[in-house]
């Protein structure tokens, strides 16, 4: 009986193929894990499956570019077409990626002024609200209540019930142009980190797009070539 021998060619091919399998497999499986459940209607959740699935990308790329080369032995295969076929469809979908960013993007950067004007707005009505009640304070109001803040030394070095007013109407102007100033940067700091992640995650989904068809154009060309008894250049 002679003994069992695979070439050094054949063995490599054959641990291409079952470790991209496998690295596929595992593809999958998270690929289906990120789409459980679907919240499409939710701006960060379409947001954040776009960077997961660009940077989850080079993972399926080294699991095709394996099989790939185990399949490309100079015959025709229809396994090789059918994974051509999927590499120009997920190359489609990276593309297409780049719309429900986009859009995702614009809805978040609309939620997040809408929030934070909200939270601006109903810290000024307590300000405004507390302007009001100095307005409408009469000058027995006010003294007795510079008669009680005196008493615990805390008039903020106000010297009569007309000073104190004035005092306080300055603290809450003060209140509202801080509350102001803040808003303003937290909403650019909202916008900047948002933009930065969608740049980063769309033009991501563009290169990987381009990858993938780029990768399912060589798997057709290469079993053209086969097809048509031609060697590829890699094989000259």
């Amino acid at each position: 009986m002679k003994p069992l021998f695979i070439d050094n060619a054949s063995w490599l091919r054959l641990c291409c193929r079952w470790v991209g399998s496998g690295i596929l497999l595992l593809a999958l499986m998270d690929l289906i894990a990120l789409f459980t459940p679907p919240h499409f209607t939710d701006p960060v959740w379409e947001l954040q499956l776009v960077g997961q699935l660009v940077e989850r990308a080079p993972a399926p790329l080294l699991g095709l570019v394996l099989v790939f080369f185990a399949e490309a032995t100079g015959r025709v295969k229809a396994s090789l077409t059918v994974l051509s076929g999927l590499c120009i469809l997920a190359g489609v979908l990276f593309l297409a990626l780049v719309s429900l960013g986009t859009s995702a993007t614009g809805r978040i950067n609309s939620q997040n002024d809408q929030q934070v004007a909200a939270q601006y707005l109903q810290q000024v009505t307590q300000i405004q609200q507390r302007k009001n009640i100095l307005n409408q304070a009469t000058a027995k109001n006010l003294d007795e209540a510079f008669a009680v803040l005196n008493q615990r030394q805390s008039t903020g070095g106000a010297k009569n019930a007309r000073d104190l007013k004035e005092r306080m109407f300055s603290q809450l102007t003060q209140a509202e142009q801080t509350l102001r100033t803040q808003a303003q940067a937290t909403r650019r700091g909202l916008k900047f980190e948002l933009l930065k992640n969608a740049l980063k995650w769309n033009l991501s989904a563009v290169i990987a797009g381009f990858v993938y068809l780029a990768l399912g154009w060589f798997g057709f060309w290469r079993n053209r070539m086969a097809w048509n008894w031609s060697p590829s250049p890699f094989e000259r």
